[in-house]
């Protein structure tokens, strides 16, 4: 029987499904197209020239885009030993002065040791091969002084300070003294005790008795009283409340105050301030944290130029290795840095430490006596898995934590997260291992996975219906179509498109593309754009709909971007002209010759490119102009091209192959008992000027049908000039659905704009289906 069957459209990219399964939307391969379920299927946006950054190509680099304003783009090359700063606008070096050096930048693989987050001006750059320590201890208490506070005064009661094994005592009468007059008894009597080697002395307008020993230190000190001891303290021990000290005393000498665990209060540390008592460290503990093993920081200066340097991380301030713990980041490495909800975060094992609120330096309690909502907070995530941390990203109200086996959330308070209310749970647990980190699109945040000699990508989600979380295999249809090694993802929620730079294919982007009506998605694609083989793509970033792409070349390495909004055009011309490397220049006519020069900014690395007339060539806009190759950064064309500037660069080729086709019955399943022949072929399109259609049936040679825009009785027949249309292109295939391959191809800088295709078919049953 005769049968007729609608391809409704082309934008779900590629299957690696059997054909039989396969939607009618989706492909065998899309090479350099873009799906789009408003405009079509077109080709691709070229890759647009803007700067050459280095004719010494930047190898072994970790790159950074810092979007602080739209007049101020930056990207960043962190190299071992190095950094290079080039604006995004236009491609211009800046300064960078290294004060401290750049001891912190060494290492083997800076493209994945290295990591960055920029606060406002701020770019703290991370080393995850160096190890954080702290710096040397603080003074001790001099060992050659003692204390005595003389706190009650009773009448006839006895009041003794031993030094050393040597006991200096003074007993009250039947009138109790003044506790100063006490004091200074007791000095006395301490003087006649112990003559020589010790200088004995009351503190001005106290009853505290200090003893200074000549030479050494004091080994022993005790006091006693008759009262049972509560009358006189030893300030060189530990006193159990705040009340118990005195109004007064000489600075520079920390009091030890032991606190009630019964009470809940922990042990602090006070020095006399020279009006009140200040809470500090306890003597002989290590408060600082090493500059140069912690993140760096990149600033921009006042004058445009960058300074790179240690940051002056805050000291500990309060308390001891107990009552106010170094952060748990100490003695380690860290994995990743990231900024969430005014704190700066490390990201350590199975720890996540972040600042105090507001102070992005400082990983320290501001008390040892009670917790603050401002306060940093470190907390652990450990399960019944070893959980080492590889990266942390904002989502949802939420801080995701990235594992190599598990997700975790964090979360706190809605309005402000503290270490009173912060916690982490397992959202989901799958298996990720790339070095890519984690990127979010609008609802969604999608992560690698390390599947054999590929990689899958996961899209993370809450469900709004039932508030669990998921995180779906969006290559679950193409498990094996991005190869290994994934080391970058990418995003744009204008666009909502992925790409994913694995290290595999230096000079191929694996893209993503999807579209959500409601709850339900209608577009899910996945398609690659292949650049020269002599291109390896360092590194992309979105900014609104453009992607800015760093490019090594052989002669260097360049800055190049991708606009992907749709209907856009060139101005004059009526269309994108499409070629890579693409450049808008103009030529130098010489009468004498006849010629007209065209200096590139680039290199020539093969055959395979294309000059075009720009709108100010009247009659000959968007003309192929033949042009000869002078040298590796010159061509000249035959005539006077010199009224203004021409479309420069390389040919890049769309290849959209359809997937086997098939009759299906009334529940969209394919009818595998029986024989279908294809007679014709039609594909709707809109806005082209050239496609061709390869129709290769099995073990026969191929057949091609040339679209090219020209319309025989129309004006668009002018030969020379291109023509861009829409209608449909027709094709006869006459063989089995079986084996053929259908290929359109658009190796030209025309546009092709492909909406739907359809085929005619005879289809002959073998029985009935039951």
């Amino acid at each position: 029987m005769l049968i007729n069957k609608s391809i409704p459209s082309l934008f779900n990219g590629v299957s690696q499904q059997p054909p039989t399964l396969r939607h009618d939307t989706q492909a065998e391969l899309s090479e350099n197209a873009y799906p789009s379920i408003a405009i079509g299927l077109r080709k691709r946006p070229p890759l647009s020239y803007l700067a050459l950054l280095s004719r010494a190509v930047i190898s072994n680099a970790a790159v950074h885009i810092i979007n602080r304003s739209v007049n101020e783009r930056y990207v960043v090359f962190a190299t071992s030993g190095g950094i290079q700063v080039f604006s995004l606008l236009d491609g211009t070096s800046r300064t960078v002065a290294f004060p401290n050096g750049t001891g912190y930048l060494a290492s083997a693989s800076p493209s994945t040791d290295f990591g960055f987050v920029t606060v406002a001006d701020y770019t703290f750059i991370l080393n995850r091969s160096v190890t954080v320590t702290q710096g040397s201890a603080s003074a001790l208490n001099p060992a050659n002084v003692a204390y005595f506070s003389v706190t009650l005064a009773e009448p006839n009661m006895a009041y003794n300070i031993t030094i050393d094994g040597q006991t200096g005592s003074y007993s009250t009468g039947d009138t109790a003294d003044d506790s100063q007059v006490i004091a200074s008894k007791l000095v006395d009597a301490l003087a006649l005790a112990i003559p020589t080697g010790y200088t004995f002395s009351v503190l001005p307008s106290t009853s505290i008795v200090k003893v200074v020993k000549s030479t050494g230190s004091i080994t022993q000190s005790a006091c006693s009283d008759g009262y049972a001891n509560t009358a006189m303290l030893d300030m060189t021990k530990a006193v159990t409340t705040f009340s118990k000290l005195p109004p007064t005393f000489e600075q520079g000498y920390t009091l030890h105050i032991s606190g009630d665990p019964t009470g809940g209060t922990s042990d602090y540390y006070v020095q006399w301030g020279g009006s009140s008592w200040v809470e500090t460290t306890a003597p002989g503990t290590v408060n600082t944290l090493t500059p140069e093993t912690l993140p760096w920081k990149l600033v921009r200066q006042a004058d445009g130029t960058f300074q790179f340097s240690p940051v002056d991380w805050a000291p500990r301030r309060v308390g001891d290795d107990s009552s106010n713990p170094a952060p748990s980041f100490v003695n380690r490495t860290i994995a990743d840095i990231f900024y969430y909800r005014g704190r700066l975060g490390f990201l350590a094992d199975e720890n996540v430490c972040m600042s105090r609120s507001g102070e992005y330096y400082n990983f320290w309690a501001k008390s040892a006596t009670a917790v603050l909502d401002t306060d940093p907070i470190d907390t652990n995530v450990g399960t019944n898995k070893v959980s080492i941390l590889k990266f942390a990203v904002p989502f949802d109200k939420s801080l995701l934590l990235f594992s190599d086996q598990t997700q975790f959330q964090l979360t706190g308070g809605q309005e402000l997260m503290s270490p009173k209310t912060v916690k982490a749970d397992v959202a989901t647990e799958f298996d990720s291992g790339t070095a890519a980190r984690p990127v979010g699109i609008g609802q969604a945040v999608y992560f690698g996975v390390t599947v054999g000699q590929h990689t899958g990508i996961r899209e993370y989600y809450v469900d709004a219906t039932t508030l669990t979380n998921d995180a779906t295999d969006v290559t679950a249809h193409v498990p094996t179509y991005l190869p290994a090694n994934l080391f970058s993802l990418t995003a744009s929620s204008s666009e909502d498109v992925l790409f994913a730079l694995c290290r595999d294919e230096p000079n191929v982007v694996y893209v993503y593309k999807f579209f959500w009506s409601g709850n339900t998605k209608q577009q899910s694609a996945w398609f690659k754009f292949v650049f020269d083989s002599g291109t390896t793509v360092l590194g992309a970033e979105f900014i609104n709909n453009k992607c800015y792409f760093i490019l090594n070349r052989a002669d260097g390495t360049y800055l190049e971007t991708m606009d992907l909004q749709p209907d856009l055009s060139d101005a004059g011309i009526g269309f994108i002209v499409h070629l890579d490397h693409r450049v808008y220049i103009s030529g130098t006519y010489d009468a004498t010759k006849g010629v007209t020069t065209f200096a590139l900014p680039y290199a020539l690395q093969s055959t395979g490119y294309t000059m075009v007339a720009g709108p100010a060539f009247t009659g000959k806009v968007g003309k192929r102009i033949p042009f000869t190759v002078t040298g590796a950064y010159s061509v000249t064309a035959q005539g006077n091209w010199s009224a203004g500037p021409v479309f420069f660069g390389q040919d890049y080729v769309e290849r959209y192959v359809f997937s086997q086709q098939y009759a299906k019955d009334q529940n969209q399943v394919a009818m595998t008992n029986g024989k279908l022949k294809l007679r014709r072929f039609y594909i709707d399109y809109t806005d082209s000027g050239y496609f061709r259609v390869e129709v290769q049936p099995k073990a026969r040679d191929t057949y091609t049908y040339v679209f090219s825009g020209h319309t025989l009785g129309t004006g668009s027949s002018t030969l020379g000039v291109p023509s861009i249309e829409s209608g449909t292109f027709k094709f006869p295939v006459m063989t089995a659905n079986e084996g053929v391959r259908i290929e359109v191809i658009n190796d030209t800088y025309m546009p092709s704009t492909l909406q739907s295709a359809g085929w005619d078919g005879e289809f002959v049953t073998f029985g009935r289906r039951m």
